[in-house]
């Protein structure tokens, strides 16, 4: 998407960039340094510190002194979590948009008036991206783009960031606050948030919901061995709990629709698989849960009915069935 910077042409609005962060203060300096100093002047910086046990608090009251009208420093005695954490800065956000940024993430000169620019350009922006290079930390090396593996979305809904899965990095993230979820991010969801509030924001916006990204590369993803996004089990535990809470909560039926039929299709997935191998009674449970979400199609009721038929009888229709597949 193509975008003009025009920022003398407009009353710059409140810009919040919100950093989250726990036990990075070997990054501290150059984050806060990247959000300090970008071009743009009506700018606070939040940062969130969730009681780290390492030297943080003293980088961030060094930083604090030397940016007192531009750094609000929030420091929390106790360790609660990403989610809660994130929280915890987010209600002290003041700006019209606020923007993410990890607390090991860099940010690069001009990102800031860029977003600003395209999503003042249009008022039905809501929610705005950018690429970003993901670089090893120790190196100081580019590793790659994330476009390189992941493609940037555009979109008009709520509906539509759940259609397409995860849409931007989240330290590329800027936000309309005025459609925020007045609770901010979901706490029954401890690190994998993020996803969850672009939904909420966005289905708040209603007919205002768009969303999409600036050209360019804007900041830089930083790869190393402490990162929350390593806690793989975790994350994708919170992927699942995120489209559970959407398929029976969210305010949009097509987000439920959609979430029933995923649902469906991975029941069936298993449930087939199992009566593949000849584990009945799972197959029986699962494929008979596949045809619970009322979205009844030829493969499942097929399935399940075959489930119900004797050994040597499954194995016959499964052999001839594989046998009419194309190879």
């Amino acid at each position: 998407m193509r975008y003009s910077v025009d920022i003398q042409s407009m009353i710059a609005p409140l810009v919040s960039i919100l950093i989250p962060a726990y036990n990075q203060a070997q990054f501290l300096t150059e984050t806060l340094s990247s959000a300090l100093e970008q071009d743009y002047d009506s700018l606070e910086v939040i940062i969130a510190d969730d009681g780290s046990r390492d030297e943080s608090a003293a980088v961030i009251a060094d930083f604090a002194r030397r940016y007192p009208e531009r750094l609000v420093p929030i420091l929390g005695e106790t360790n609660v979590g990403v989610t809660k954490n994130y929280n915890r800065g987010l209600r002290h956000c003041r700006g019209k948009y606020v923007a993410l940024q990890g607390g090991d993430d860099v940010l690069l000169p001009g990102k800031i008036a860029a977003q600003v620019a395209w999503m003042e350009a249009d008022p039905r922006r809501a929610l705005c991206g950018h690429d970003v290079e993901v670089f090893d930390s120790a190196s100081g090396q580019t590793l790659y783009r994330w476009t390189e593996r992941i493609a940037m979305r555009q979109g008009q809904s709520g509906y539509d960031a759940v259609r397409f899965g995860h849409l931007m990095p989240g330290t590329s993230t800027m936000m309309r606050a005025c459609y925020l979820p007045t609770t901010g991010c979901d706490e029954r969801i401890p690190i994998a948030s993020d996803w969850k509030l672009w939904v909420d924001l966005l289905t708040n916006a209603g007919e205002n919901g768009h969303f999409g990204w600036i050209d360019g590369v804007w900041a830089r993803y930083r790869v190393w061995g402490g990162q929350v996004t390593k806690r793989k089990l975790s994350f994708q535990k919170d992927l699942s709990k995120t489209a559970q809470l959407l398929m029976t909560e969210s305010a949009d039926p097509r987000i439920r629709r959609f979430y029933r039929i995923e649902r469906a299709k991975r029941q069936f997935e298993r449930g087939y698989y199992f009566l593949r191998k000849g584990d009945i009674g799972r197959a029986r449970h699962l494929l008979s849960a596949s045809l619970h979400s009322e979205i009844y199609a030829p493969k499942p009721v097929l399935a399940y009915l075959a489930a119900w038929l004797p050994a040597g009888a499954i194995g016959r229709l499964l052999k001839a069935y594989r046998g009419g597949q194309p190879h």
